[in-house]
């Protein structure tokens, strides 16, 4: 059975051969003949190559260059042509625009950068997300490519990361790009879809600031709570590498040192005058419908036990403030600057909103004031509590 099979294929490969062999000597006996030529376009490009074989010899060292040189020529055409023809003008571009109420305030550089999407036509920015925060304001060196990436330039995207919650985990990032979603993506007014957006970046040696690890994680996923720079976990400061770790610590801020020193254990402060109480969980309620609202990913909710009043993250439990009914108190239950960015993330959210008409005109209001009074570099838990609740606090009963 074996051996049938080989003389089979055998005798198949030679009819083959003999057929393209054939096919070459009757095309180049008349190959000036145009209708001959014309004929060439009906074969298989095993008959083809066949043909091409038997030409080869027969033409002389010019004729073989001239026919490199045309069929180089040929493939860059195509190659050109292929390229005209994928190339897809992009219909959205990303944008980074500054929160310019650093200048109102009194700082030099902007504590945080917005990530837009802008569509061509008609011109529409949407809000997609917010980069790090930085309290005491930083500069972000950053260009764009032709394929629409921005790209974040050296020596201004470097950042330090510090846990809020436990000062002894910390990292070095380096900011690479963020990626557009595909040139087709568009989206339409209030169109609620989450764009394929990436920000590429590398982790860096604390010690030598040579990468260790390159990632890219979904934006702006990777910022919400719970992601891998979740911004209520990590406190961050910009950073310029410098030849050792004690000249680090002398070019840090004053600012930068006293936010990261805050304690993060719970702090309570109690109401000046007991009758204003009533507010409190009013307040509090107004902020979960916000979050329901603008924050669905993140929304917040009210725990109660017994007469403690929990705010907090519904998805990951986390506290960000309680309400001591019996004691007429506040308790925070993180550091400052987390507790402000908590409440900057909720205002933006709602200042931001595709949909203003589900909010009443008094609560857009205060929801940009709360953003505003939140973006300030937080240095006082009594001020911070004045703004969020428009009540008077002190530190002791």
């Amino acid at each position: 059975m074996d051996g049938q099979i080989s003389t089979f294929g055998l005798d198949e490969q030679q009819q083959a051969k003999q057929k393209r062999e054939e096919a070459a000597i009757a095309l180049s006996g008349r190959a000036t003949d145009a209708a001959q030529l014309k004929g060439i376009e009906h074969l298989g490009a095993e008959e083809k190559l066949a043909f091409i074989r038997e030409l080869l010899p027969q033409l002389s060292l010019l004729e073989l260059r001239s026919l490199i040189d045309f069929a180089q020529q040929e493939v860059s055409d195509r190659q050109r042509q292929t390229n005209t023809f994928t190339a897809a003008a992009p219909i959205t571009r990303l944008l980074l625009k500054k929160d310019y109420t650093y200048q109102n305030r009194g700082l030099k550089e902007p504590t945080q950068y917005f990530v837009y999407l802008r569509r061509t036509k008609p011109k529409l920015d949407r809000y997609i997300g917010t980069l790090f925060y930085i309290p005491t304001g930083c500069t972000l060196a950053y260009s764009r490519d032709p394929e629409g990436r921005i790209l974040f330039d050296p020596p201004h995207n470097i950042f330090a990361l510090k846990d809020s919650n436990n000062p002894q985990v910390s990292q070095l990032v380096r900011l690479i790009c963020l990626e557009p979603p595909p040139p087709e993506y568009t989206f339409d007014k209030q169109q609620d879809d989450v764009p394929e957006i990436y920000l590429q970046l590398e982790y860096l040696d604390s010690k030598t600031h040579q990468p260790i690890a390159k990632t890219s994680y979904a934006f702006p996923a990777c910022m919400y709570e719970g992601g891998k720079l979740d911004r209520y976990r990590w406190e961050v400061t910009a950073f310029v590498p410098t030849p050792s770790a004690e000249s680090t610590a002398a070019t840090a801020s004053p600012a930068a040192r006293r936010i990261l020193e805050l304690p993060s254990k719970a702090s309570t402060f109690y109401l000046e005058n007991f009758a204003d109480a009533i507010a409190i969980p009013e307040r509090m309620r107004l902020w979960v419908e916000w979050s329901e609202k603008a924050m669905p990913h993140s929304r917040w909710q009210i725990v109660q036990n017994k007469t403690v009043h929990t705010l907090q993250n519904a998805s990951s439990q986390r506290k960000i403030l309680s309400y001591l009914a019996e004691q007429n108190a506040i308790a925070l239950e993180s550091s400052l600057p987390v507790l402000v960015r908590w409440f900057q993330d909720l205002g933006l959210a709602v200042s931001q909103t595709p949909i203003p008409s589900q909010y009443r005109a008094d609560e857009l209001k205060l929801a940009r004031s709360l953003f505003i009074d939140m973006s300030l570099p937080p240095t006082d838990a009594i001020v911070a509590l004045k703004q969020l609740f428009n009540l008077k606090f002190v530190k002791s009963k």
